[in-house]
């Protein structure tokens, strides 16, 4: 409990006190500590995000799908044949509520034309997906990027019905969609905290620069060490302004720099060295 509290009481000390930061000189990797904090409650954060955005995305399907009359979806050597809707067939999908500037979608289905349709020709209007299927592949096309992709059906493709489908869907609005979600933050926020710690090299070599200008006499592995510290406080400032869709280009790369310079600005005070071996014996007890 007493190791927890102490995390804690870290923690809140990388987000303001450089000169506590700079009394962790030569601790090594300690900070690495407060890194697996910060990336354990982000990918916590990040999986209630994304559940709710698979539930909410489930749910409209399932909907639906629900309104779609009985078929049946049968495949032969990767030709696909569809019974029990009348061919061709076009439904338009709007986003009633506007929720998160939803785009509306278009799905059409022909599996009895010999010949696929480009899908943009389906377009009523220059926002809408559009989702083509037919005898032999898939169409989607993506009216933000102007592009669209061609899925063909592999020998592997089962055959399903209307009800698979609605059980399929509808499993992803319960416990499913939460272990879906769980992945996909884990998978992103493992990548994210790769590139922090990858790209925290190359700002570590500013700050090893500006070191040696100073004349303050840090090595290398020993700003990185800080480096674990003053990522913290950028890292929630700019996931904060992710979240109100705020972008300030290199606007990261300045505040750890800036975190740097304030680090190193403040090391090589007279009772810097008593003040870390007070630190260390309180670790030691702590733990």
């Amino acid at each position: 409990m007493q190791k927890l509290q102490q995390l804690f009481r870290d923690f809140g000390k990388s987000l303001y006190d450089f000169e506590w930061i700079a009394r962790q000189r030569g601790a090594g990797l300690r900070g690495m500590k407060l890194v697996a904090l910060l990336a354990g409650v982000s990918c916590i954060v990040a999986m209630i995000f994304i559940s709710q955005g698979i539930t909410y995305v489930a749910g409209d399907i399932k909907k639906e799908v629900q309104q779609l009359p009985d078929f049946t979806a049968s495949f032969e050597e990767k030709v696909l044949t569809v019974t029990g809707i009348e061919q061709p067939f076009t439904r338009r999908f709007e986003d009633v509520e506007k929720k998160d500037d939803n785009a509306p979608v278009v799905f059409h289905v022909d599996t009895n034309s010999d010949v696929a349709i480009d899908p943009k020709t389906l377009q009523e209007n220059d926002d809408e997906v559009v989702i083509s299927v037919g005898k032999e592949s898939a169409s989607f096309y993506d009216p933000m990027q102007k592009k669209a992709e061609t899925f063909w059906y592999p020998e592997s493709a089962s055959s399903f019905t209307k009800g698979d489908v609605v059980s399929m869907v509808g499993k992803l609005i319960g416990v499913y969609g939460y272990a879906l979600g769980f992945f996909a933050a884990l998978i992103i926020v493992s990548m994210v905290f790769a590139w922090k710690l990858a790209y925290l090299l190359l700002l570590t070599w500013f700050a090893y620069v500006y070191n040696r200008l100073a004349k303050k006499q840090w090595t290398f592995s020993e700003l990185y060490g800080v480096g674990l510290y003053a990522i913290i406080c950028p890292s929630l400032v700019f996931s904060a302004l992710m979240v109100f869709d705020v972008f300030l280009p290199f606007g990261y790369s300045v505040l750890v720099l800036v975190f740097f310079f304030m680090i190193i600005r403040r090391s090589g005070s007279q009772n810097e060295q008593k003040a870390l071996e007070a630190d260390n014996t309180t670790s030691e007890k702590s733990s």
